[in-house]
């Protein structure tokens, strides 16, 4: 039944990729960086103490934060990157997020095993916070490699 259920979560969530990249055609990386942010800080600190019903529907808003999410980063390098490097600035961002994903999850055991899933959803909830704070930091327009070549001249 919890598979099933994360199942469900997962394949619902995913959708946000789609929505997120209409975003990006028609919104500044930006303000879409901001509102993924916002949402995972919600959903994400609102999880504490649920179960059931509540906790899925929860589960719902945080993963359509966090599946939101990618395509952001993707679309960053593509339009900041130029071609002869884009193709390395994308195999060092898959070797940090593997290696991140390698590190995370000996982490989360120790977290849940030590404090429970309510101190890691916490703990998730500030890791948005530092996201959103990066996402603010972001210039309201990304440059584009011609800008990065014509100023470098």
């Amino acid at each position: 039944m919890i598979g099933s259920m994360a199942f469900i979560v997962f394949a619902v969530a995913s959708i946000a990729q789609l929505i997120v990249g209409l975003m990006l055609d028609r919104f500044s990386t930006r303000f879409v960086f901001l509102m993924v942010a916002v949402i995972q800080i919600i959903f994400f600190s609102a999880m504490p103490g649920l179960v059931d019903g509540p906790a899925l529907a929860m589960a719902f808003g945080f993963m359509l934060g966090a599946f939101g999410e990618i395509p952001i980063n993707d679309y960053m390098i593509g339009k900041t990157a130029s071609g002869p490097y884009r193709a390395r600035i994308y195999g060092v961002r898959y070797v940090v997020s593997f290696s991140v994903l390698a590190a995370s999850l000996p982490l989360i055991g120790f977290v849940y095993h030590n404090w429970g899933f309510d101190t890691l959803f916490r703990i998730l909830a500030g890791a948005a916070v530092v996201i959103l704070v990066a996402a603010i930091a972001l210039p309201k327009k990304l440059p584009t490699p011609e800008t990065n070549l014509t100023a470098a001249e």
